[in-house]
Parts: C-alpha cells; structure tokens; sequence
C-alpha cells in the first residue's frame, strides 16, 4: 500500500510538472511581438502568427490607454495585423478560416489604419494588398458562381464588397446569388443600396415592388413605384405596376389614366388596350370601352378575350334597349301603344346585334368549347332572321353534353 502511494505521488507530481512546463513554453511562445508575428507568417504559421499579433497589438493598444493618449497603433503593427488576418482568408485550410469570422473584415480595416496614419511605404504596401484582397474574394466569388454553388458565390462577393464597397456589379452579382437562393432580405437589402447608388437598371425598384404587390402590401408599392419613376420617368415596367396597383386597391380611374399613359409609349400592345377596355366597362363607360376593345382587336385580331368581350357587351347593351321596349304599354291586341318609339327601340336592338354576331363569330373560330357563344348567336340569329345561321349553331349546341 505505501509502494503504491509512493508512485501515485510520483506521478501527480510530473503530471503538474509537464502542465506547468507546457503553460509556461505557451506563455513564452507568445510574447506580443510583430517582428515575431511576422517572422511566424513568413513560416506559414498562421494560427500562431495570429495569437501574436493579437497579442501584440492588445499590448500596444493598452500601453497607450494606460499613457492617457489615442489608442491607435503603430503603422507597421496595423499592417502586419492585416497580412496575418489576409492570410487567414485566403488559407486552403478550414480550420485556419475558423480562427476569424471576418477576417477579410480585420484586413482591410487594418489596412486603412495604416492608410490614415502610416508612412509612405506602408502606405503603398497596404494599398496593393487591400486591391489584391478585392481580386482574391471577387476571384473566388466568380469561381463559385460557374461552379453554381452561389451561396458560396455570396459569400465571397460579400467579402470583395468590404473591399471595395463601391463596385456595383458586386452588388448586382449578390442579388443574382440571392435570387437562385430565393433570400428574399437579401434581395432587398441589395436593391435599396443599388438605388442609393443610382443604378441604371429599373428592376432595383420593380424587384422590390413585385415582393410588395405579392404580400399585397400596396402602401408599401405605391411609394417605392413613385420613387422609381422618379429615376426612371415614364418606365413602362412601373408603370404597369401602378395601374395594376390601382386596379388591386378599386382605383379604376387612376388605373385608367395610367393604362392610358402606358398605351402612348406602348401602341402596339394590345393587352394594355385591353385592360382599358376592361376597366372602363367596369366603371360604365361603355362607348369608351368598346373603343379600346376594338384598338385591341385592331393590333391582335384573333385576341380571344377582346373578341368576347366586345361582342357580350354589343350584346348586353341589346338587352338594356329591350327592358326599354317592354315597358311600353300594350293595347288590347298585345300591340305596342307608341308603335313608332317600339319600331326606333327594335332597330336599335338589332343594330346591336348586327355588331355583336362577327365578333361572336371569330370568337368561336378561336375557342370552339364555349357553350355560352353559340347560345347567345343562336338568339342573335333567331332576332336577325338569319335562318340558315341560326339552324347551324342550333346543330352544334346540339353536340354539348
């Protein structure tokens, strides 16, 4: 029994004697000195490099403090601080990219440190590698987003972005990542600074309208819109998204005039002549209506929709003359009383129809399975006397089940 506590003792005591000769080989490995903070990068020994400049620039920092002056350290401390930290990013080796969560962060902020305060070698020096972190991130960037690995691609744009905050295309490049990625926030947040940069491409402002109109967030849409076509006067895109807003929110006036402007630059695009004619038939103005559904038809004269439309409401004006007609009092022969208002009244409604049937016609030339079409022609036909034409559609209404 004493044998054994004899050794036990023997080993505790080595025990603390190894844990206090690695404590104090650590404590003397790390001496805060840049001059071995560099010598240890030169050797490609990153992690200890970092402990030790760390180390040194923690010293320096407080050592000034403690002297009551500006805690800012020495050029050369700032600038080796920044290789170290460069060196950090751009390891192969992950465990080496862990020991900072911003190292391209640190560098480049080292590096304007000894920008604002260092001499005009260090200056230089700090110049060329803060440009080389940018074509290094921007580089690796790249590289991920042909590999399609974009959230990678993100990341390092993210980077190169802290290196040259006022590229553009980086901006636009991790809105493109985000996109593939559906980050909503992302989008965003890149789209406003694109805009506080004045870029010259319309989708920074529809983009973010689209989301908006989606979560039918349409105070939000309305003002972004209105900024946008503040940069971009007259832009076919936002202003299509403001008539659509306006029809969304029951404004079928604004949304009018706003389809209207949208047709003088866009002449040739039937389906904004359409959506006029839609919204006006909505707000009863029908004359003005059936105008731009035949400017439609007029640009696309197979547009279905148009086509329908046109001829159903030719129609429906009809069935207003008619409830005109039966209100007027018949005699004891089932005669109309004002035989000459009825005789005007008939014509009308007839003239109606003479317009209603063509458009019908082309219309079932487009769409053959509508069963409504070919009943309403059949009564166009049967008011027309048009025999022949009425026996026809009557044979393939037959055919619907």
């Amino acid at each position: 029994m004493c044998i054994q506590k004899q050794i036990l003792t023997k080993i505790g005591l080595l025990f603390c004697f190894v844990l206090f000769w690695q404590m104090s080989m650590a404590q003397r490995k790390i001496k805060g000195s840049v001059t071995r903070a560099e010598t240890l990068l030169s050797k490609s020994d990153i992690a200890q490099a970092k402990l030790e400049i760390d180390a040194a620039y923690d010293k320096e920092i407080a050592k000034l403090k403690s002297k009551g002056k500006d805690p800012v350290a020495k050029p050369r401390t700032y600038f080796v601080k920044g290789k170290v930290y460069q060196a950090i990013y751009n390891s192969e080796d992950k465990e080496i990219n862990a020991l900072s969560d911003n190292p391209v962060q640190v560098a480049i902020d080292s590096y304007q440190e000894v920008m604002k305060h260092g001499k005009s070698t260090f200056v230089l020096a700090a110049t060329q590698n803060k440009q080389r972190i940018y074509a290094d991130t921007y580089t690796k960037a790249v590289k991920a987003y042909n590999e399609k690995d974009f959230k990678s691609a993100m990341f390092h744009f993210e980077k190169a972005k802290i290196a040259n905050p006022m590229d553009t295309n980086i901006y636009v490049n991790i809105v493109s990542c985000a996109s593939v990625l559906e980050d909503k926030e992302v989008i965003l947040k890149y789209c406003k600074k694109l805009q506080e940069f004045k870029y010259e491409k319309n989708w920074i402002y529809t983009t973010p309208v689209s989301y908006a109109m989606q979560d039918k967030d349409y105070e939000k849409a309305l003002p972004m819109i209105e900024e946008g076509l503040k940069a971009f006067p007259n832009d076919k895109d936002l202003i299509s998204q403001r008539s659509q807003l306006y029809v969304e929110t029951g404004r079928t006036e604004e949304a009018i005039q706003s389809f209207e402007k949208l047709a003088k630059a866009q002449p040739d695009n039937a389906l904004i002549h359409y959506n006029i004619a839609v919204l006006c038939e909505r707000s009863d103005q029908k004359e003005k209506a059936a105008v731009f559904y035949q400017k439609a038809l007029d640009i696309k004269p197979d547009y279905y929709d148009a086509l329908y439309n046109l001829g159903a409401l030719y129609f429906n004006a009809s069935l207003k003359i008619n409830k005109e007609l039966q209100n007027i009092p018949l005699d004891k022969m089932g005669n109309y009383m004002d035989k000459a208002k009825a005789e005007e009244l008939e014509a009308k409604i007839k003239e109606q129809y003479k317009k209603t049937y063509p458009l019908f016609e082309q219309a079932i030339k487009q769409k053959n399975d509508e069963k409504i079409v070919y009943e309403l022609l059949q009564r166009v036909y049967y008011v027309l006397e048009m025999k022949e034409d009425e026996a026809r559609i009557k044979s393939i209404l037959a055919t619907f089940k």
